[in-house]
Order: C-alpha cells, then structure tokens, then sequence
C-alpha cells in the first residue's frame, strides 16, 4: 500500500514518470502514513472505551503491526506526541523499539515498573553500550538517595 507510493512498488507509472517525484511521492507517503496512524490509534481508543474485548485487541493488534511495518515512514515526533496524547505508552514503547530509540524505550520500561520487560530490551543485541549503560545509571539507587 505505502511501498507503492514511492515507486518501489511499481504504482503503475514507468521510470520516465517518477523522474522528479520522489521528493513528492516520499512526502505523500508520510502524510498517508500519519493518516492511517491516527486512524489506527482512534479506533484503537474507542474499541477499549466501548470495552469491547475481542475488538478492542484486535484494533491494538493492527496498530501495533502497523507501527511495525510503516514505521520508517511516520515521522517520530509526530508519532510519538500523538500516542502520548492519547495514552498509548505501551504502543510508544513498542514504536520505540521498532524505530532504535532505546534511551526511551528503557526509560518508559523502568517509570511504569516494567522491570523484566526493560532487563529483556537490554539483552537485545541492538541496544548499543552506552544506551545500557545510561539506563543502569538512571536506576542507581546511590543516585536517588545522595550517597
């Protein structure tokens, strides 16, 4: 659906067409982007106000696949402010992942008391050093206490 916007997908049009719209097509696919993502986030809201079970995790499951797969094409501060605001932090912990923000991803972790879910993102293999290690230092009682 997205690929196609860019030209990577075909989108109907040859070569000689796309010359001079990549800038315009890239553009156009993070508007639809940002589209489809508050139209993913609102009906992930209304499916848990109106508590319905079966919908409700189903809609946060297409907002989680779609954070997923598009997420090279949201723009971050767009996205993030938009799942702050509407109260999905695990949504916005799990975009963090996807997208290699992990100063924010630990750091939500260990504020929600998440701490096996912010021990298992540390053993992941991407997270560079120093993102580590800035975490650890953050929960240093030492640090809390004035020692």
């Amino acid at each position: 659906m997205l690929d196609d916007v860019d030209g990577r997908g075909g989108g109907g049009r040859g070569r000689e067409g796309r010359e001079g719209h990549e800038g315009h097509d890239a553009a156009l696919a993070k508007k639809l982007a940002s589209w489809l993502l508050d139209l993913h986030v609102s009906r992930a809201c209304a499916a848990e106000e109106e508590e319905e079970e079966d919908d409700g995790g189903a809609a946060a499951g297409e907002l989680t696949t779609f954070l997923s797969a598009y997420a090279p094409r949201l723009d971050a501060a767009a996205t993030k402010k938009l799942l702050t605001e509407s109260g999905r932090l695990d949504d916005l912990a799990h975009y963090a992942e996807v997208i290699g923000a992990w100063d924010d991803v630990l750091s939500h972790r260990v504020r929600h008391g998440q701490y096996a879910k912010a021990f298992e993102a540390m053993r992941d293999a991407n997270v560079p050093s120093d993102a580590k290690a800035r975490s650890i230092s953050h929960w240093s009682p030492y640090d809390r206490v004035g020692v």
